[in-house]
């Protein structure tokens, strides 16, 4: 089984949450302060990962005196049922399914404040749970700020003493046991010459009333207590490198999640739940990459459909590395917690698309899912020259959280249609999205006076040629959905487009025998430019050089020059820099 569903309501940050989930692995993904850690808390608190959770005042919404959690699971086995009986609940299209609700309470009795938490079973929550069958769902959770050296040391109640004690069987207890006997009759040998007992003998008749020829003593391990004996010697144990040199933070950090891991070999009836937050810490990118692939691997080979999987991260590298369709997409926008699942029947992403957003989706473009907005571009050339436009219009891109995405083409919607819900009526995802593309003439037609008219060009979707009106043309390319809005070049290029704005000048510095006497021979101009990213490059620093100028000099005003870069730089990019700064999307 696994859980397909959580419902929150005035948890932590959440106030409203509905969230479908998928049965093998959960990818949480977004920025800080986004509710990554609230839904793993959620899901650890339903289903008790750690024996003892005290639930806070902070835990509340916004100072609410309740809060619920309800998880959904799906898929039993039938040994998973027949465990389950009678807390299943048995919904009318014929499916059997769990529920598990945790409810918490403020309360006040005799003016003193608590707190109270009840779990509970069933679609509407009315069927006490025994704790034996809580017990039976079995998860583990690995925390962010971890220090395994200090977890796999050992100590009362040490991890390594309860991961050992939950994975080692009763047939090794009874082993201990019978080596214990063994060695009480080992030292009740070694006793029978030892003068130390025969005194002891001789205080005791001192101290009794009658002389017993059976009364006698001796030393042992302790029997008939074999559990905290065991339990005692686990705590005794150290997990460390054989090897005499110290291995550092991350090959500590590895071994601590190899040891967590065992909790999971455990030859359970019913699956188990693994929740961790932040694996990348103090992981090398590679090893990263290493831990993802086998976590995958596990979940293809001896652990298919018998444990499922949530991770918060924030590495790209992580993100770079898995199917996108089991990223959850975490936003914080207008002090509100969302949460969406990028699966393939809840985007406008075709299977096709999934798998070439596996193959392409590197490093660098895996930073639109940590993005507060996103700026999606052709090429290198708008990827060099865009950062710096924004900075001369006062929109600083890092300041926004603003990921400039780089597809190397014109197949945009293969990344930004997974930012589009499938479902029309579902709410957008709060993230802006801006796609800078030129106009990309096929061929063109003129009146008179050499204005365009009219554009042959191919159609979106059968690869044909048609031709359209200018305005018609621009109007079809511009179309914008959901949160994603298409910025179309007024020219046939960023280049062109450059030519036509304040930068003019700079422009024809570095671009030598461009004729612009007409639509035809800036065509062939732009065809004879072998140096575009060059060209960007050079622009970017002229662009920067007089921000510099200007905030060195105490006369200038930074707005004023703002608000006159505006005016003269390509307006398509600078609404799509102001778009995909905007902190609401119904912002104007």
């Amino acid at each position: 089984m696994y859980i397909s569903n959580i419902e929150i309501k005035n948890f932590r940050g959440i106030q409203s949450l509905s969230l479908n989930l998928n049965s093998d692995i959960n990818i949480f993904i977004g920025e800080n302060n986004s509710g990554k850690t609230a839904i793993m808390d959620a899901i650890k608190y339903t289903l008790e990962t750690t024996s003892f959770i005290k639930i806070e005042e902070e835990d509340f919404y916004n100072s609410e005196n309740q809060f619920l959690i309800k998880l959904k699971f799906e898929n039993l086995t039938d040994t998973e049922k027949s465990i389950l009986l009678e807390y299943l609940t048995y919904e009318e299209n014929g499916d059997i399914n769990f529920y598990l609700t945790l409810f918490a309470d403020k309360k006040n009795r005799n003016r003193m404040n608590y707190i109270r938490k009840e779990i509970r079973a069933g679609f509407d929550a009315n069927i006490s749970l025994d704790l034996d069958v809580r017990e039976r769902i079995y998860s583990t959770y690995l925390k962010p700020l971890r220090d395994a050296e200090e977890e796999l040391s050992s100590g009362r109640y040490s991890r390594l003493s309860h991961i050992l004690n939950n994975f080692l069987k009763d047939d090794s207890k009874s082993t201990l046991n019978e080596d214990i006997k063994k060695f009480n009759n080992t030292i009740e040998e070694s006793q029978k010459s030892e003068k130390y007992l025969e005194i002891i003998r001789s205080h005791l008749e001192n101290l009794i009333f009658e002389k017993e020829e059976n009364l006698t003593s001796k030393v042992s391990l302790s029997q008939g207590r074999e559990e905290i004996l065991y339990k005692g010697l686990l705590e005794k144990l150290n997990l460390e490198f054989s090897s005499m040199d110290k291995q550092g933070l991350g090959y500590q950090n590895a071994l601590y999640i190899a040891a967590e891991l065992l909790l999971l070999n455990q030859e359970e009836d019913i699956s188990s739940f693994l929740i961790i937050e932040e694996p990348e810490a103090h992981l090398h990118p590679q090893l990263q990459m290493k831990f993802l692939s086998y976590i995958m691997k596990m979940l293809n080979s001896e652990f298919k459909n018998k444990i499922q999987i949530f991770i918060t991260t924030h590495s790209p590298n992580i993100a770079s590395k898995v199917n996108p369709g089991k990223i959850i997409l975490s936003t914080h926008k207008n002090n509100k917690i969302e949460m969406y699942s990028l699966r393939k029947e809840e985007t406008k992403l075709n299977e096709e698309d999934y798998i070439y957003l596996q193959k392409f989706l590197d490093i660098t473009k895996s930073n639109m899912f940590f993005a507060k907005g996103i700026l999606m571009v052709e090429g290198p050339s708008e990827e060099i020259l865009i950062p710096s436009i924004a900075k001369a219009i006062g929109y600083n891109l890092e300041d926004y959280g603003v990921a400039i995405v780089n597809v190397n083409g014109v197949g945009f919607s293969r990344f930004s249609d997974i930012f589009i819900r499938s479902n029309e009526d579902s709410e957008k995802i709060k993230i802006p999205i801006s796609v800078v593309t030129d106009l990309d003439l096929h061929r063109y037609f003129c009146d008179e006076d050499s204005n365009l008219t009219s554009v042959r060009a191919k159609k979106k979707h059968d690869g044909t040629y048609k031709t359209y009106d200018l305005k018609e043309y621009r109007a079809e390319r511009e179309k914008s959905e959901g949160n994603v809005k298409n910025f179309i070049s007024a020219y046939r290029s960023l280049e062109i487009d450059i030519f036509h704005s304040s930068l003019k000048d700079e422009f024809l510095k570095i671009v030598e025998d461009f004729d612009y006497s007409s639509h035809d021979t800036m065509k062939e101009s732009y065809k004879n430019i072998k140096n575009k990213t060059d060209i960007a490059y050079f622009l970017s620093k002229q662009l920067e050089s007089k921000i510099d100028a200007c905030l060195k000099c105490k006369e200038c005003d930074i707005s004023a020059l703002n608000s006159c870069m505006l005016s003269g730089l390509p307006k398509y990019i600078t609404e799509a820099i102001k778009y995909s700064c905007r902190k609401d999307l119904n912002e104007e």
